[in-house]
């Protein structure tokens, strides 16, 4: 997780009374940030932003294109995203080893 990323667009709110803290990600400004230059981010890093806007907005992203390539930690986070977002909850969240 990178410092930068969640200073500049990510929101942590206090959960009600025995639920965990929730975070809201300012996908648009994220995405309007990387497109200007000037949000640094790795090949990978790009790809993972470009499909976490894709899942949380609906803003299209070619998956072929934005997962070739992707390490092995990466992929999993996409393949878990995913099936969380499909409604499966943590099902698909990475476990162990991620390299």
């Amino acid at each position: 997780m990178r410092a930068d990323f969640v200073d500049e667009f990510v929101e942590v709110i206090d959960g009600t009374p025995g639920d965990a803290p929730m975070a809201f990600v300012d996908w648009a400004a994220a995405l309007e940030t990387l497109e200007g230059g000037r949000l640094a981010c790795s090949s990978s890093e790009t790809r993972v932003l470009r499909i976490g806007a894709s899942i949380a907005w609906g803003i299209p992203v070619d998956l072929r294109d934005a997962t070739c390539g992707l390490d092995w930690g990466n992929a999993q986070r996409v393949a878990g995203a995913l099936v969380h977002a499909a409604g499966h909850g943590c099902a698909g969240a990475p476990r162990g080893d991620v390299r």
